[in-house]
């Protein structure tokens, strides 16, 4: 209990600093052509892989069945994937980036404020 708080008030000095970074890294993310490559390249491993456990062969198929294979239903292919390119992940994030169209999850065992 005792090294739990220690930690605890540790980490709480710096959540000014780690928010400050977090708000830069979204408002000004880094759109560099080799970051994106390998993020490309670990989603299309990661597509490549899907089927690797049979949970997520049903839960796709599911997905599938239920949402006509639209939306929710749809199962991106590695092909598709890489289709995009870097130009296309910039405007997207340019159209729909706006504070108030940002949701964002923290979970803490700091207090709020």
């Amino acid at each position: 209990m005792l090294l739990n708080l220690k930690i605890h008030k540790q980490i709480s000095r710096h959540k000014k600093e780690a928010f400050e970074i977090l708000s830069d890294i979204l408002m000004n993310p880094n759109f560099e052509e080799r970051y994106f490559k390998r993020a490309q390249a670990l989603l299309a491993d990661k597509i490549r892989r899907r089927y690797d456990e049979p949970f997520w062969i049903a839960r796709d198929k599911i997905m599938e069945l239920v949402f006509d294979g639209n939306c929710y239903g749809a199962i991106p292919s590695e092909k598709q994937m890489k289709s995009y390119s870097l130009n296309d992940v910039q405007s997207v994030w340019n159209r729909y980036r706006k504070s108030r169209n940002i949701m964002m999850g923290i979970s803490t065992s700091l207090e709020y404020g």
